[in-house]
């Protein structure tokens, strides 16, 4: 039986949260928001969708944040309405929330969320495998996407790995494979899919919620298979810096960070994007 606590009932937060539900992927979901009403009317809009597409998750919407007690994951996705939730604020909320649920990872859904997970890293002194930010695997998808047209290829079967900071990935063509088979992209074609995915940036909604939805189902269970994501390691002279590497997750949160070895020319380019932001 797994809960797993929501932070804003915005699109991302009620995107995630139907994400989750529809795929059995945990026992309960809480969709917290200030607006209250907002949380409770889509997580009832969700409940009520559960019989047509056979799923039978809980979800309540409160705006509560006492419901955040024992969780077993902690998402922060985006409040309803225009304002958003700013840096001071979202650090106070994440503040808040981790010591409702002290042994809960936390994991930071939204696009631009490398930047409050440097900061509240270094101020409010959570562990570095306790944070994880879910954003890069859905620009792992969208490259993908854009390289299978020019394999004549699926993006299922399509293979990528990508690292650093938006928007300029790093991407590893020299690992890139479709089908089980490596790939030879043209460097025409490679630098026009790295200049596609930087400008695409940030993703949607919809994209953002599968990305937090897969990181919480494997955290939940203890995957073996690495998840692109927005963590905090060694890198360069200067420790912990923030960027997107393949981690592996557990209930704790991240169980290691398995970063692979460079070409001299992708070493420079992370160096060049993740150390310039520190």
């Amino acid at each position: 039986m797994h809960t797993v606590a929501i932070l804003g009932a915005g699109d991302l937060g009620g995107a995630l949260a139907r994400t989750l539900a529809t795929r059995d992927a945990v026992s309960r979901i809480v969709l917290i928001d200030d607006e209250g009403t907002v949380a409770a009317g889509k997580a009832l809009d969700i409940r009520q969708a559960g019989p047509i597409e056979s799923y039978d998750t809980t979800v309540e919407g409160t705006d509560d944040i006492h419901k955040c007690a024992g969780a077993d994951v902690i998402v922060l996705a985006d409040r309803h309405g225009p304002a958003a939730l700013n840096d001071e604020a979202a650090l106070a909320l994440i503040d808040r929330v981790a010591r409702m649920a002290p042994a809960a990872p936390v994991v930071l859904a939204g696009a631009h969320h490398h930047a409050l997970m440097t900061v509240a890293l270094k101020e409010l002194k959570l562990s570095t495998r306790r944070l994880i930010g879910s954003a890069p695997l859905a620009a792992v998808s969208a490259a993908r996407a854009l390289m299978a047209p020019a394999l004549d290829a699926s993006p299922v079967d399509v293979s990528i790995l990508v690292l650093g900071l938006p928007p300029h990935w790093v991407l590893a063509w020299d690992r890139a494979c479709s089908a089980g088979a490596p790939l030879d992209m043209p460097a025409h074609a490679a630098a026009r899919v790295e200049q596609m995915l930087g400008a695409s940036w940030p993703p949607g909604a919809y994209s953002l919620a599968s990305a937090a939805s897969a990181v919480v189902r494997a955290i939940l269970t203890g995957s073996r298979r690495r998840f692109c994501s927005f963590q905090a390691t060694p890198f360069g002279s200067i420790h912990p810096v923030v960027f997107a590497g393949p981690v592996t997750l557990g209930p704790s949160g991240i169980v290691s960070v398995a970063l692979p070895e460079l070409t001299p020319r992708q070493r420079v380019a992370l160096e060049s994007t993740v150390l310039a932001r520190t």
